[in-house]
């Protein structure tokens, strides 16, 4: 069994140094937001480090068409409390509309979906 290696610092300021370097080195920074808590810690992350560098964040919304209507609720609410820094990119989600493929980049699956021109990249390790 590997054994557990602490840091000296926190896994919040990990996270705000990595966005941070995003910031740096990337002239936009995108991010999906689902409503879940993974990405609402994402999204306010982001658009606390966005606020700092007077930056917008394009926002990728996709409507599945089958939210609770408290998710709907919290999307709203999010957009907008941040909305003088995004960008917003709603889409519904409709079978017909996605185009789904994978391929091998040095070894690691990188799943590729595009909506309506809107590509989609996500790894499986």
């Amino acid at each position: 069994m590997a054994t557990k290696i602490y840091q000296a610092y926190s896994v919040i300021d990990a996270a705000r140094s990595r966005i941070s370097k995003s910031f740096d080195e990337f002239e936009k920074v995108y991010i999906s937001f689902s409503g879940g808590k993974d990405s609402t810690v994402m999204m306010h992350l982001a658009l606390d480090e966005a606020k700092k560098r007077n930056r917008k964040v394009g926002i990728l919304i996709i409507d599945l068409e089958a939210q609770y209507a408290d998710t709907i609720t919290h999307l709203n609410a999010m957009v907008e409390m941040y909305k003088e820094n995004i960008d917003l990119q709603v889409d519904v989600a409709k079978e017909k509309k996605w185009k789904r493929f994978w391929r091998s980049v040095s070894g690691v699956m990188t799943g590729v979906a595009i909506v309506e021109g809107v590509i989609i990249y996500s790894t499986l390790k």
